[in-house]
């Protein structure tokens, strides 16, 4: 048997051994976000904006070749942007203005965000930046390639969400942001992303926007399987499309939020922030609500006082929720689109016409 002496020993060598693993691990830990945080700040400087998703790399090439100082309102947001929004009939409606459709397929608030952000503080920036409101991507192993999450987590982006689900107490979302900004910050996602572009229908992408300044209804590109697919099973059960729009409606008419769609205190400071900054750089933000996009209501209800051109009530737009403006549950046709974006125009008008001067 050991002696009380001996084994009083061995015990205070347990404690010392375990206390020094919990610091070691410790300070590894710590190194390795510092290491990442790094990474992921070089990445935002360097890495040229929109470096994982391989459209919307194209559309930035594009947008600059038509010379940002001749863009007087540039749209920014999903694919509810890209392929709904035709800049061609919203300038023939707001007289004057030339626009520009950097929405892109594949993204999510986070890097709308940065697009913005990058809009901004270039020389000369337009006028008028139209951002379409979502809520915060709600992220998985599964989703997490589709929501384009690695280019969007840089480390400004990877806070936002950090303090977003700290808010909510939303711990698994908040792992699902860590992974993707150290997949982001190891270029996993972006090297996978341009790999699949180079056999995906982007370089068709890029022939199709010579001229349409960003404007690709999904019409246009019903050669692409994913697209057909799409448009097939929806035709064989557009069932999904009522229940949509009774979401949708619902979530409109719920002034008061319920608990899991509380606004976001985190994410509301920064979008007041981002249109302060804005405006410092002489821009107007302008939040958009597309039809039939779930959460944007409640990031709304937190900016009541920023201007918002609302497109989303069924009960004001039902024409934008009908089977026969529908290319699938989510997205609009071409006529849906048209209809969109005359809308659009009618609401612009509204809020800026008197002081419409796009001069430079």
């Amino acid at each position: 048997m050991l002696s009380r002496k001996h084994h009083s020993s061995i015990s205070s060598f347990d404690v010392k051994s375990s206390s020094f693993d919990v610091k070691r691990f410790l300070a590894r830990l710590i190194a390795f976000c510092l290491l990442m945080a790094s990474i992921l700040w070089i990445l935002d400087q360097l890495a040229p904006l929109g470096w994982g998703n391989a459209v919307l790399a194209e559309k930035v090439v594009d947008f600059k070749k038509e010379q940002q100082d001749a863009i007087d309102v540039v749209f920014v947001g999903s694919s509810r942007v890209y392929r709904q929004i035709d800049v061609d009939l919203f300038d023939s409606k707001v007289p004057g203005v030339r626009s520009y459709n950097l929405g892109s397929p594949d993204s999510n608030l986070l890097s709308h965000i940065k697009i913005v952000e990058h809009i901004v503080g270039a020389p000369s920036p337009p006028k008028h930046v139209i951002l379409e409101i979502q809520a915060l991507p709600h992220l998985s192993v599964v989703n997490r390639h589709k929501f384009g999450s690695y280019y969007a987590h840089d480390l400004d982006r990877t806070i936002l969400a950090a303090s977003v689900c700290c808010g909510k107490q939303d711990f698994l979302q908040l792992k699902e942001h860590a992974v993707a900004a150290i997949d982001n910050s190891l270029k996993v996602g972006g090297l996978l992303r341009i790999a699949k572009s180079l056999s995906h229908q982007v370089f068709q992408d890029r022939v199709a926007l010579h001229g349409r300044r960003g404007f690709i209804p999904l019409d246009d590109e019903m050669d692409v399987e994913e697209i057909a697919q799409r448009r097939s099973e929806f035709l064989q059960d557009p069932s999904e499309l009522e229940v949509r729009r009774l979401k949708c409606l619902r979530e409109r008419e719920n002034t008061s939020v319920a608990n899991d769609e509380q606004d976001d205190d985190a994410l509301t400071f920064y979008l007041q922030n981002l249109s302060t900054d804005c405006s410092d750089t002489g821009v107007q933000l302008t939040f958009l609500i597309a039809p039939r996009v779930l959460g944007a209501y409640p990031v709304q209800r937190g900016i009541p006082n920023l201007p918002c051109l609302d497109l989303g009530d069924p009960s004001q737009h039902p024409e934008l929720h009908q089977f026969e403006t529908s290319f699938d549950v989510g997205h609009l046709n071409q006529a849906g689109a048209k209809m969109f974006t005359r809308g659009i125009a009618e609401e612009f008008l509204k809020l800026f016409s008197p002081q419409l001067n796009t001069s430079k």
